[in-house]
């Protein structure tokens, strides 16, 4: 069909052509865009989904948290609430209503100061105040009313900048547990007491057996070891006038002055152990010494180190070491079958140190120390003993086989 102008008309023009024309893009690229314009907002719609399906997740999980926190509050004993810094309640747990028989309703607004006397408030508002400004919690003995006790802890409540609002007050009665520790500081009390009879008896003991030792030995050397000496001598002046004919009374008195002889040996050598005069004359270290010697004549090798004891020092201090070590190498040449013994006498700071070693054949400290009270080592105990009244102890170091050592340290 020709128009009246004459001119034929083109063919109508489709949506994309049009848009195609006033874009200036091919059909092929708009269609392109727009998909990948669909893709995004797919995108971003499912991402969109998927956030608010997280925030409705984390709202139950807060909400059964809040739940289950609410219960544990609700249900616990203790006291628990909430005030601010003026020391009005902005919370109670049900526990803490009901002690002042108030409504879940009837909190907010009242004081501390309502239900506590004035003593107690004052006190109370310095401790919420100490947390408001240390942001730190404040954990406190608190005693209420009779004789009731209280753990209360002040903990701060903070905002997100750190800024405290309020502070979270938990209160656990712990009257039984006041009670108890009472208890125990009174039979705690009574068994030091107890302890301070003992240590008092023990050492009186321990003097008595030195007294009675040093008695003994002033005896046996003033009376039994005069009357041997002048024994000794008469035998001595009678030998010359036996007649030559008689020989064999002669021979016997012979015999006779030099077991007498001997005796009065073992008397003066006893009446040294019993109490060694050396000690007191001379000091520690020449003391040891002397002690040293005796093992030498049972063939032992001995090894003594003396450094940084003073000459004189207390002479119980002395004393007891002494006993202690003499005590220790008895038990050697008894029991030990050692070779060889080494003793350390030495000064650490403000300790003195007596170590005794041997290698002989060792025994079992636990199992001694254990057996019935009949057959335990009365010489360790004592030694232990001696060591524990000059404040300080006794170790013993021992395997079956593998020898003994024991340390005395005793404070200077």
């Amino acid at each position: 069909m020709i128009p009246k102008d004459g001119h034929p008309k083109d063919p109508p023009l489709s949506r994309q052509t049009k848009i195609h024309q006033k874009s200036g893009h091919p059909p092929e690229t708009l269609d392109k865009q727009m998909a990948q314009r669909t893709a995004r907002l797919d995108h971003a719609n499912k991402a969109l989904q998927a956030l608010v399906e997280e925030k409705t997740r984390i709202s139950k999980a807060l909400e059964k948290s809040e739940t289950r926190y609410r219960s544990l509050v609700e249900s616990t004993d203790d006291f628990i609430y909430l005030v601010n810094e003026k020391g009005d309640y902005l919370f109670m747990n049900a526990r803490t209503r009901n002690h002042y028989a108030l409504s879940p309703d009837g909190v907010e607004g009242r004081h501390y100061g309502e239900f506590h006397s004035e003593a107690q408030s004052r006190t109370f508002i310095k401790q919420i105040r100490q947390v408001f400004e240390s942001k730190r919690s404040l954990i406190q003995e608190h005693h209420g009313q009779g004789r009731r006790y209280y753990l209360r802890t002040l903990s701060p409540v903070r905002e997100p900048d750190g800024t405290v609002n309020a502070v979270t007050v938990i209160s656990k009665e712990i009257t039984d547990q006041k009670g108890l520790e009472a208890a125990l500081m009174k039979a705690n009390k009574k068994l030091q007491e107890e302890q301070n009879r003992r240590i008092a008896l023990s050492k009186r003991l321990i003097n008595l057996l030195e007294e009675e030792r040093h008695r003994i030995s002033r005896d046996l050397h003033d009376q039994v070891g005069q009357v041997l000496t002048s024994l000794k001598m008469d035998l001595e002046n009678i030998h010359p006038a036996i007649p030559a004919g008689n020989p064999a009374l002669s021979q016997k008195i012979s015999h006779v002055a030099v077991k007498a002889g001997r005796l009065l040996g073992d008397i003066k050598t006893i009446s040294a152990q019993l109490r060694p005069g050396i000690l007191d004359d001379f000091g520690l270290e020449r003391s040891m010494v002397q002690l040293l010697k005796e093992l030498e004549q049972k063939d032992m090798e001995i090894e003594f180190f003396c450094r940084g004891v003073p000459n004189r020092f207390h002479p119980e201090k002395e004393l007891a070491l002494y006993r202690i070590a003499q005590e220790a190498l008895h038990n050697i040449m008894k029991h030990a079958r050692a070779r060889r013994v080494h003793v350390a006498l030495t000064k650490r700071k403000r300790t003195l140190c007596l170590s005794v070693e041997d290698d002989g054949i060792g025994f079992n400290p636990e199992e001694s120390m254990a057996s019935a009270e009949s057959k335990k080592p009365l010489g360790l105990l004592i030694m232990q003993e001696r060591a524990f009244q000059q404040g300080g102890e006794l170790t013993i170091d021992a395997t079956e086989g593998r020898g003994t050592h024991i340390l005395a340290e005793i404070p200077f």
